[in-house]
């Protein structure tokens, strides 16, 4: 299974993200679609089912910490990384807190054995993929993203592209005692 920790990006922020991006970025190649939006946290890459089960376990432990906490993010700027072709909406400003969930959710995949992305945490939506071309006079974008849970996606490639299956998701809440993860089907069966 190919995992990540997310932000999910839901419903009509979804669709008023994609509508941004249509009337803005219309000309770029390979578009997402605007269910596999999400804001990544860490990717872990294969990873195996037990090493899935450790995963979730040692979730409920992170999530004691004090940076666990609902918020919200404003995503008012746009990029294009060349190298990897990716068009993207972020914050230009977030938290020291989300900084330091990304970097305990990467050493949780590093515990595993999974290597981490070496580059610095930059909180982005992924619009489109295969870009290399600056966009000119474009209208920044200027949505709130409120979150209050991690979940654990699974990238899943099929006849139609690529979807991301949720399959785990735990609260983020403002105390710590009740943190239990709510799941969702899928990880607990082998692939």
């Amino acid at each position: 299974m190919r995992l990540f920790f997310a932000l999910p990006v839901a419903g009509n922020l979804a669709l008023n993200i994609d509508n941004w991006r249509q009337q803005q970025l219309a000309a770029l190649p390979r578009p997402v679609a605007p269910q596999n939006y999400h804001l990544t946290l860490s990717f872990l890459g294969e990873v195996s089912h037990q090493q899935s089960q450790r995963l979730c376990e040692a979730m409920d432990t992170l999530l004691l910490k004090p940076y666990a906490r609902p918020g919200e993010l404003h995503l008012n700027t746009f990029g294009i990384w060349p190298k990897p072709g990716i068009a993207w909406i972020g914050p230009d400003q977030w938290p020291d807190a989300l900084t330091a969930l990304h970097k305990s959710l990467t050493q949780l995949g590093g515990s595993l054995g999974k290597a981490h992305n070496k580059n610095r945490f930059q909180p982005h939506v992924t619009l489109s993929r295969r870009c290399d071309t600056p966009i000119a006079n474009l209208q920044q974008p200027d949505f709130w993203l409120p979150y209050s849970e991690i979940v654990l996606y699974e990238s899943v490639q099929g006849r139609e592209g690529v979807h991301y299956h949720p399959c785990e998701s735990w609260p983020l809440t403002a105390t710590a005692r009740d943190q239990k993860p709510r799941k969702r089907p899928g990880l607990g069966t082998k692939s």
